[in-house]
């Protein structure tokens, strides 16, 4: 029997182009959220999460039938240092499954809150309802924060671990979250950080932590959009889903039913069209768009890359799944070097 892993786009099914970690000048970003959601549209954008720091804003507003705002926040757990560019830190995205939800944990009243938002904080509906939390950092205070967080209806993101200069002994105690960025657009433009975190999505799950991979943007839009230094629209996530409504959305999120793809300003990066699973063959076959390979990655040595001919691309592969592997996952690189990632895949719930 073929079972879909992942849905071929057609007229009952989308594939709606996601920023999920975003900062406006509610924090510390430049652009309003109005700009945002103008400027995004015009690249090809359905959704944006608007998760700037500290402060959780309802932006429900700014939904209609072309675009959908998801509302939620970043926190960061900071360990003490001399200075910021040594300071080993942390930082999650929280974001709401529901539309109203608008009771953030895990905040505090006088204390985190970066840019605007220390400002807007006070202005907040539930400002009176926060409950001072004190952070520290440690596994057990952000697995505490990660509990809470989806105990409290959040969908939570590991952000670019990287250029948070945490390590295999900090992110492998880590408890809990749905997902982690496999590409941070701002620590990719700015430094080079976290343009391809494969490696370490691979360790997550080779010690059982069965999370999804992520691409964003974390745009703060410190440069002009068509700049080689724009950190928007270079990372994104494709949701699949057959309405563009909140919890529609957030449902696939949870679902795991995305993927992840890389570009610029001015180039829409690779993507996946399909992928299937024969249980009698135990054959999965890839259907993408034009590229230059095709890596099919496990945790075993079984693993596989196609490469298109010299000056050719493909758009197709497929390959046999052997008794040793327990998951698998898919990358793909286009002309420009840019890349696409599946969610992994785990042998054990392919025909559920």
């Amino acid at each position: 029997m073929k079972y879909v892993l992942l849905k071929e786009e057609n007229e009952n099914i989308h594939h709606y182009r996601a920023n999920l970690h975003c900062h406006s000048t509610n924090s510390d970003g430049n652009k309003s959220v109005e700009q945002i959601k103008k400027d995004y549209l015009e690249h090809g954008y359905s959704i944006v999460a608007f998760t700037d720091h500290d402060i959780l804003i309802n932006h429900n507003d700014l939904t209609d039938d072309k675009f959908l705002a998801l509302n939620g926040y970043e926190v960061e757990i900071t360990k003490e240092a001399k200075s910021f560019e040594e300071a080993k830190c942390c930082h999650l995205c929280f974001i709401a499954l529901d539309k109203d939800n608008n009771k953030p944990v895990c905040l505090h009243k006088t204390k985190y809150a970066w840019g605007n938002a220390a400002k807007l904080l006070k202005e907040m509906d539930y400002y009176n309802d926060i409950v001072d939390y004190e952070r520290e950092y440690n596994p057990e205070c952000i697995n505490d924060m990660i509990k809470k967080a989806k105990e409290a209806g959040f969908f939570v993101t590991y952000n670019h671990p990287e250029w948070s200069l945490e390590h295999y002994k900090d992110y492998s105690n880590y408890i809990g979250m749905n997902a982690m960025e496999i590409r941070n657009g701002t620590s990719a433009i700015c430094g080079g950080y976290d343009t391809d975190n494969g490696i370490i999505y691979d360790e997550m799950l080779s010690i059982g932590k069965r999370i999804y991979s992520i691409a964003t943007d974390d745009n703060h839009n410190n440069k002009e959009d068509d700049s080689e230094d724009s950190d928007s629209y270079v990372g994104c996530i494709y949701i699949i889903a057959d309405k563009l409504d909140y919890n529609t959305i957030t449902k696939a999120l949870i679902d795991g039913s995305f993927y992840s793809s890389s570009g610029n300003h001015n180039h829409v990066g690779p993507r996946f069209l399909g992928i299937t699973y024969d249980s009698e063959t135990k054959m999965v076959e890839v259907n993408t768009t034009s590229v230059r390979s095709i890596s099919f990655l496990t945790d075993t040595r079984s693993f596989y890359k196609w490469n298109a001919k010299e000056n050719k691309t493909i758009n197709y592969a497929s390959f046999k799944l052997k008794d040793a592997v327990s998951y698998f996952r898919v990358e793909v690189t286009d002309e420009l070097g840019y890349k696409a990632y599946s969610n992994a895949f785990f042998v054990d719930t392919l025909c559920k």
